[in-house]
């Protein structure tokens, strides 16, 4: 499909802390003709990479290889992740968490 369209999201899985995800959701259509939406996540987990200038809250995540089927009733919301550039690796984001004050 060329409307394929991913985007970072909060999971509700883990009660202690906020669980984070890149998300691709796709549209399921069985032989019953229902209509089904079901999420593939590639969960982020705190990197130990480290910038070189390094902010007060500054959190840098990175993709697991392995991936998941999610129900998306256990979305939270969309959150707004940054690719971290001019590094050797393409799976590392920093967390913007100044763009939507009622986040956290």
């Amino acid at each position: 499909n060329d409307n394929r369209r991913c985007d970072h999201v909060i999971i509700d899985d883990n009660p202690e802390d906020l669980t984070f995800a890149h998300l691709e959701v796709f549209h399921c259509k069985p032989p019953d003709e229902s209509l089904h939406d079901i999420g593939l996540v590639n969960m982020l987990t705190l990197s130990k990479w480290v910038p070189k200038i390094k902010w007060a809250g500054c959190r840098v995540y990175e993709e697991k290889k392995t991936t998941r089927f999610i129900m998306l009733k256990y979305l939270v919301r969309g959150t707004h992740m940054i690719p971290v550039f001019d590094v050797p690796r393409n799976d590392l984001t920093f967390l913007n968490d100044i763009i939507d004050g009622d986040m956290f």
